[in-house]
């Protein structure tokens, strides 16, 4: 038809390619009221653009379009494209009506259902979000708003629901209930304020009981947690965090609901714990951290609310000095050294004096040798020998003269064997006292100072039985008496 006079009569073609209208001669291009009017573009490839623009999903941009065609400018492509769009839409197309099914992924199969009340509004929807063939996602809009009000979700595919979501009319989250164990009953509530959760309870074991429950902060992240861990009903575990790091644990072991074990945290590391160890509710073990490792324990171990024992510990937290002071003078009566957490010292204060005069080194953790200075003139009166952390032999020296006045030898029962003493403290021991299996035997003296006994006493049962003596010092008995 022409489009200037109307008429359906065409002559003869132009050198141009155009078409004349016999009835008033105007010459018509084949594009005329086309897409293609007035185009400098071949035909072929606004053929091939409406091809593409047709059948590429799920969509093309004109830049593939550029490539694809194999134009020199961006500009050819993105009008090309615009109006291929423009003229693929009917402005009096009807709306999709009641049930809507959509193939999102054109896969063959629907993966979208929108179902629509009688006045076209959109009120729930069902969706197969993984593209396997069913539903998995169920959601209900509200009438007015079109927000979503319900949603449920299968999210394991095994085709039972384990996610709902509540939302009021405007769509803000109420609560969200999750089924992890797959018996169709949540085991995980969470309960949100303004479209924010703020605070949540769930059943982690699935015996049908809450076992750990707690709130959010602002932000989205657990602010305080609460666990029964042993599953009898109380909740012995609180953790407190602040913007997702935890700062505070505290336990309840005994189950009286008092904390009794509390824990501070700095960047997620321990940087003190408290401890109740008698359940009077007072702390009377206090641990110090540093990077997460302890480095010093303090114990109130009478009761009287002061430390009475330190111990600080290496950088592999094994023990390298205890302290005890059991008199709160300030002063340790007992301390322990040890070295890569094995015992290498003791001292001890045995008359409360302030001084440390018992002194017991070790070897592989048993005792080697003891001293102790009683009178505090810094020379040790009490010598012990240990073999195989056994007492071998004692030394002491009683009157204090720097030289050792009695000597007692050890049996493998630490019993004694052979007691050697200088009753005179003239510097020579010379009477000699014999034990078998800790009972005494015999003893010797020597009188003269000779080097060689003139005096004998022997023992049954623990009595003197019989006496030998050499009287005039010549080396030959002389007297025997019972």
């Amino acid at each position: 038809m022409c489009p200037g006079c109307g008429g359906d009569r065409v002559g003869g073609e132009t050198r141009r390619h155009l078409w004349v209208c016999t009835v008033c001669g105007q010459q018509t291009s084949v594009t005329a009221g086309t897409v293609m009017h007035g185009t400098r573009t071949p035909l072929r490839r606004w053929f091939w653009a409406a091809y593409l623009v047709a059948t590429h999903h799920p969509g093309i941009s004109a830049k593939q379009l550029q490539r694809q065609l194999g134009l020199s400018r961006y500009e050819t492509a993105w009008l090309i494209l615009q109006k291929l769009r423009r003229a693929m839409v009917a402005p009096e197309r009807e709306l999709l009506k009641r049930e809507v099914e959509i193939d999102e992924n054109e896969d063959g199969r629907t993966d979208l259902w929108n179902f629509y009340t009688a006045g076209n509004t959109l009120t729930k929807q069902e969706q197969d979000s993984d593209f396997n063939g069913s539903a998995d996602t169920w959601i209900t809009l509200d009438a007015k708003t079109g927000k979503e009000t319900s949603v449920r979700r299968d999210l394991d595919g095994d085709g039972l629901v384990d996610s709902w979501r509540t939302n009021d009319a405007q769509g803000v989250t109420l609560k969200l209930k999750e089924d992890h164990n797959g018996d169709e009953t949540p085991d995980r509530v969470v309960t949100f304020a303004e479209g924010k959760p703020a605070r949540f309870e769930e059943d982690t074991n699935f015996d049908g009981r809450i076992d750990l429950k707690g709130t959010y902060e602002s932000s989205g992240e657990v602010a305080r947690e609460e666990r029964d861990t042993n599953g009898d009903g109380l909740f012995d575990l609180r953790i407190t965090y602040l913007g997702g790091q935890k700062t505070k644990e505290e336990r309840d072991t005994r189950g009286d609901g008092k904390p009794d074990v509390v824990t501070s945290f700095a960047n997620g590391l321990p940087t003190r714990q408290e401890r109740d160890t008698r359940g009077d509710g007072k702390f009377d073990s206090i641990l110090r951290f540093e990077n997460g490792r302890q480095v010093e324990q303090t114990r109130d171990t009478d009761g009287d609310g002061k430390p009475d024992a330190t111990t600080t510990f290496d950088a592999e937290e094994r023990p390298a000095r205890k302290e005890i002071d059991q008199n709160a003078d300030g002063k340790p009566e007992f301390v322990q050294i040890y070295a890569n957490g094995v015992l290498i010292r003791d001292e001890v204060d045995q008359d409360l004096d302030g001084r440390l005069e018992l002194v017991t080194f070790y070897q592989d953790g048993r005792p080697l040798r003891s001293e102790a200075d009683l009178n505090g003139d810094g020379r040790s009166d009490i010598t012990i020998e240990y073999r195989g952390g056994r007492k071998f032999r004692q030394s002491e020296d009683r009157n204090f003269d720097g030289r050792p006045d009695l000597v007692t030898a050890f049996d493998p029962e630490e019993r004694p064997q052979r007691i050697d003493e200088d009753s005179d403290f003239d510097g020579t021991l010379e009477t000699a006292t014999y034990f078998e299996n800790g009972v005494i035997q015999r003893t010797e003296k020597d009188r003269n100072l000779d080097g060689t006994p003139d005096l004998f006493a022997f023992y049954q049962g623990g009595e003197i039985v019989r006496r030998e003596e050499d009287s005039d010092f010549d080396g030959q008995i002389d007297r025997r008496s019972r």
